[in-house]
């Protein structure tokens, strides 16, 4: 079993590195796996222009080789899991290697923490911060993994942008991927890869004080996030 700090590292596409537009090491292969449906792409990257896509494949799957959000834990066979993956490899005519794992935002706990004031120490900021999540999920935060990243600004009060994933859930998927010869390069949430999509566009809207709002509207989940000013003000998943 992976280390928590292996854990962290994988979730790093999770940081505010990646809200606020600095760009992870993407893989060229991603898998999004959500209840009922799982999809690979491939892309090539180019010298110039944009990448190019190669390859685009979904195929059904069982829900109950994912749950239905974090707070159900995994039941389904691992069988399935390791099948269907195996199939949009071939499939797609894409060979296992390092691949992006995307997960839905409702299997991951993604909290925005407002402190009155900013700890005086990261000791004190990391006690803080399992302090407000022991509270926030139903089991045992030694089950989970679990980054966080003081947020920038000015003044006393201090904004905390706080992840939360299972391990067991990251573990089931870095195993079925492993035996097919493939693993996984960075971890990732969906919403906040539209947020680096669309960061012209929100960062256009939220100058000078407006407000800009994203709205992903998936199977079984809503998410809204607001910006303002470039800063992430609010983060929920319905």
């Amino acid at each position: 079993m992976s280390s928590i700090n292996e854990m962290l590292e994988r979730l790093r596409g999770l940081e505010p590195e990646a809200v606020l537009g600095l760009k992870p090491p993407y893989p060229p292969v991603a898998l999004q796996i959500t209840p009922g449906e799982a999809a690979l792409v491939r892309v090539r990257r180019r010298r110039r222009g944009g990448p190019l896509l190669e390859a685009l494949v979904v195929r059904p799957i069982s829900e109950s080789c994912i749950p239905a959000s974090i707070f159900q834990p995994v039941t389904g066979p691992a069988e399935e899991l390791t099948t269907r993956l195996g199939e949009l490899f071939e499939h797609s005519g894409t060979r296992p290697g390092r691949v992006s794992l995307i997960l839905p935002d409702n299997l991951a706990k993604i909290s925005l923490l407002n402190l009155p004031e900013r700890p005086a120490s990261r000791k004190h900021l990391e006690a803080l911060v399992h302090s407000k999540m022991r509270r926030a999920v139903p089991f045992k935060l030694d089950e989970a993994a679990l980054t966080y990243q003081l947020m920038p600004g000015g003044g006393r009060e201090a904004a905390v942008l706080v992840v939360l994933v299972r391990r067991s859930l990251v573990d089931r998927f870095e195993q079925a991927l492993e035996s097919l010869g493939a693993r996984a390069g960075l971890v990732d949430i969906s919403t906040p890869n539209l947020m680096n999509l669309y960061r012209g566009a929100i960062n256009g809207t939220s100058r000078n004080g407006g407000d800009a709002g994203l709205l992903n509207c998936a199977r079984n989940y809503f998410s809204l996030v607001l910006v303002r000013d470039k800063r992430l003000i609010f983060f929920r998943c319905k």
